[in-house]
């Protein structure tokens, strides 16, 4: 086999209702991707956006495919060929989809990389540069298409046909779909029902955050990293965008630079339960447990974690 192309990344997601819109996030080993269903003007479209490290992956290709079914067993499918050359790349797509017909979805990928290493051992993508014992990674520093830029944001709240109101954070002005944030967020269908026909002040965000939240559940979205998360976390519960929150607790579950016992008091916190339990698993010493019992952060956790705290230092005595 050539030692120049890696096995394919295949991925299927899990069914889902047809209840726009939908949006979810996959993380393939290292391979990103964020989907956006919507439905303007009475079509469904999806937007399609897949992230890597390009200085491993040159590009991809391969296919697409939506899966449609419904309660009875009928199926049809939707494929696409695609050719990926560029991290943050975003493609639309028309949906051919009758939900009357058809009432779930899912969709899969088969994509093959092109690897810009000369050798990639055992036909394995490496997407996370590998490291020699005692070699330390620079840190990393997000580009414009991981946590968006202010160019970037003047496009997301430009003037549109789609856009019908306007929201004011400073001097800016931003306009914004009324359905599009009311279908994710609770917090905006009920400033809409009060506020008309009349531009709204948002206080106490920025220009710059409330851009990145919008970047993460738009059509050309953005992808959650250790430099975002924590913000997102905040942003996505003021603003009650339970999307984000998700998106950010599924990214600390597949890998994260964060200490164990900050991703305890972050999902104490946020109520992520998913995260709360994995965290407190992995909490496998009492050494561990003993130091996190007197750092500020377990001060702060509720009764609810502590109690699960107890329960795991009680079966690594009983171990």
């Amino acid at each position: 086999m050539d030692k120049t192309k890696n096995e394919t990344l295949e991925f299927a997601s899990d069914w889902m209702y047809a209840t726009l819109p939908i949006t979810f996030y996959s993380d393939c080993n290292g391979l990103k991707c964020n989907v956006s269903i919507f439905n303007p003007d009475d079509q469904f479209l999806s937007t399609v956006k897949f992230d890597w490290d390009q200085k491993v992956i040159k590009d991809l290709t391969g296919t697409f495919t939506w899966i449609f079914d419904n309660s009875g067993g009928s199926c049809n499918q939707q494929l696409e060929s695609i050719t990926l050359d560029k991290p943050g790349q975003c493609y639309a797509q028309k949906i051919n989809w009758n939900v009357f017909d058809y009432n779930y979805l899912r969709c899969k990928y088969s994509l093959t990389p092109n690897c810009c290493q000369e050798k990639c051992s055992d036909n394995k993508v490496a997407l996370t540069p590998k490291k020699s014992p005692g070699q330390k990674v620079p840190e990393h520093k997000p580009t414009d298409h991981e946590i968006g830029s202010d160019v970037s944001y003047e496009k997301l709240f430009a003037p549109s046909n789609r856009h019908d109101a306007v929201l004011l954070i400073g001097e800016k002005k931003l306009h914004v779909s009324k359905a599009f944030l009311s279908y994710h967020s609770d917090y905006f269908s009920d400033l809409f029902a009060d506020k008309i026909n009349e531009e709204i002040r948002l206080e106490d965000v920025s220009y710059e955050d409330f851009g990145l939240l919008m970047s993460i559940i738009h059509p050309e979205t953005g992808f959650v990293n250790d430099q975002n998360a924590e913000k997102l976390l905040h942003l996505g519960n003021r603003f009650k965008i339970s999307c984000v929150i998700h998106q950010v607790e599924h990214h600390f579950t597949r890998g994260t630079n964060f200490s164990n016992e900050r991703l305890i008091f972050l999902a104490d916190k946020y109520e992520l339960q998913k995260l709360l339990e994995k965290a407190i698993q992995e909490m496998n010493s009492l050494d561990k447990a003993k130091k996190f019992g007197g750092s500020d952060d377990y001060k702060k956790l509720s009764d609810f974690a502590r109690g699960k705290i107890s329960d795991r230092l009680m079966q690594l005595l009983i171990n």
